[in-house]
């Protein structure tokens, strides 16, 4: 009897870990926090800092952005959060960088930008915010520093890729379409693949 209920809980822990691994009892969304420098010269120690209850967590930080350098919008790298680790895109971010120092500064102790406070799940759609909850999904987020206002772009990207990578099921926020026009697995034509926002 002692034997029958051991396999019993041995099995039933191994389906729930399955469960929990495939992220059918997941509250979080798997997303991915990158940045691209919008302006024309160099910046250093670029943060965002996801807002949480009144603490603070950086997403994603870097001691130097090149200037127009990383422009990659893919979607995907950068930091990422997955959802079964209960992760959740934030309300706002926090977005902040300083300036290269003059000739004989100091590294990283140029003239400090921002914090600028910037709205985020807001501005993404529920549809969008499903997607990420499941697996096989993953919501890219990218903002932009080096000059204000931040702007913020986002895709959703899946398992199915093409030569490029993973294929983005949807896109919108503040980038041109333009932008990104050379993506292969985007139809720009198709309603609600592109949610443009003004700046």
């Amino acid at each position: 009897m002692v034997e029958r209920w051991v396999a019993i809980i041995v099995l039933g822990s191994a389906w729930l870990s399955g469960c929990a691994s495939a992220g059918l009892f997941s509250q979080g969304e798997n997303a991915a926090y990158s940045f691209w420098n919008n302006s024309d010269e160099d910046v250093e120690k670029v943060e965002i800092a996801g807002i949480y209850q009144a603490r603070k967590k950086y997403l994603i930080s870097s001691s130097i952005a090149k200037a127009a350098g990383w422009n990659t919008r893919w979607f995907v790298g950068g930091s990422q959060y997955m959802s079964d680790t209960g992760h959740r895109v934030p309300e706002e971010v926090e977005v902040s960088w300083r300036k290269m120092p003059l000739p004989g500064g100091k590294p990283y102790m140029g003239e400090p930008m921002g914090p600028y406070h910037v709205k985020v799940r807001s501005r993404i759609p529920q549809e969008a915010l499903k997607l990420a909850s499941r697996d096989g999904y993953s919501l890219g987020i990218e903002f932009s520093v080096g000059k204000a206002p931040v702007l913020l772009c986002w895709g959703v990207v899946g398992d199915k890729s093409d030569k490029r990578g993973r294929s983005t099921i949807m896109a919108g926020g503040q980038c041109n379409p333009d932008d990104v026009a050379w993506r292969s697995d985007i139809d720009w034509r198709k309603p609600r693949v592109w949610f443009p926002e003004k700046p």
